[in-house]
């Protein structure tokens, strides 16, 4: 193996971008199929905490293969000065130095400035500050530059990629496929359509404001077995609520509704879009029950799809929330 270009710090930090980027999406969706439900934060949270947790990773990694999947796309292997794999001890050290050097703990702005002071110590001393040159060496089996051109094009289709599964980060272990059997609903002067396991019930309200004229609530609901309730609601809001933000309205929303209603707490909420129009994930606590859906803002219609249910049957119910929430198609 030849050592690697010192002058260029772009493989190795493309390196473990990669492994930073590919951590995050499998601890993503592994955290998802045991709590399906997440608040928002706490893909933030995830996010900067990547860096710590990816500590224990790297460090076997290194220890037994010594490189990481980033590391060896582009060809790069780290060994100590009889170019054996690292020690334990010593590949600890190293990546746990790296999570305190490398990326300032994970503090956002701080961890940008770490990337700058790497990048002038690459090019100045020909070393990170976490690679002692007495203990370790850093190899490359090429100098090409192709090995890094690929690696950036994989990154890039990574983060597109999660971008563009936004909308499954909070029900994305659950299938979207349509439910056999259910019932294709597209009730007569209505704006939408939506598959039920069986014929709805139309129910229609209205919702007091105080100082203000009512608003109309239009709710098509279905109650299957283990009193399992399916439903979709609608009302149209004022437009002097239009003038904030659509998700300070969702939010908002949310908020009342969980005050209003008898024995309600919010255990989780989740931003999200469905078919490209604003919307807000859910998980209510009520007690013996839970209710889980979505707010979805168009225009000036706010839509609820939810399903209420048992704790007892969650398990089950979750296999059908999916597909009852993507069968939901607002119409302009």
């Amino acid at each position: 193996m030849k050592l690697l270009n010192v002058s260029r710090p772009w493989p190795r930090f493309l390196a473990r971008s990669f492994d930073y980027i590919l951590f995050y999406i499998v601890s993503s969706f592994t955290l998802l199929k045991i709590f399906p439900f997440l608040d928002d934060l706490t893909y933030l949270y995830m996010l900067i905490s990547v860096p710590l947790g990816f500590v224990p990773i790297e460090t076997l990694f290194l220890k037994f293969l010594g490189t990481t999947p980033g590391k060896a796309l582009l060809g790069i292997h780290i060994r100590n000065k009889a170019k054996k794999k690292l020690s334990l001890s010593v590949a600890f050290k190293r990546s746990l130095f790296v999570w305190i050097k490398g990326s300032a703990f994970g503090i956002p702005l701080l961890n940008i400035v770490s990337i700058i002071l790497f990048f002038k110590r690459m090019r100045k001393k020909g070393r990170a500050s976490w690679d002692p040159e007495d203990q370790i060496d850093v190899y490359m089996k090429s100098e090409s530059m192709l090995p890094s051109f690929i690696s950036l094009f994989v990154i890039t289709a990574l983060i597109a990629s999660m971008m563009l599964q936004n909308d499954q980060m909070l029900f994305g272990p659950y299938s979207k496929k349509d439910k056999g059997g259910w019932v294709a609903y597209h009730p007569e002067k209505e704006p939408f359509s939506i598959s039920f396991p069986g014929e709805p019930e139309h129910i229609t309200k209205e919702i007091p404001i105080p100082n203000k004229d009512p608003l109309p609530y239009i709710e098509y609901q279905y109650k299957g077995e283990n009193d399992v309730i399916y439903s979709v609601s609608y009302t149209t809001f004022p437009s002097e609520l239009l003038k904030w933000s659509s998700g300070l309205v969702l939010r908002g929303t949310l908020k009342i509704l969980a005050k209003n209603l008898p024995n309600t707490k919010i255990a989780n909420r989740c931003g999200n879009r469905h078919e490209k129009l604003p919307a807000l994930d859910f998980r209510f606590n009520q007690g013996t029950r839970e209710t889980s859906g979505r707010l979805i803002l168009q225009d000036n219609r706010l839509y609820k799809v939810e399903v209420s249910y048992p704790r007892e049957h969650k398990e089950e119910v979750l296999n059908d929330l999916l597909p009852f929430i993507y069968s939901f198609h607002p119409q302009s």
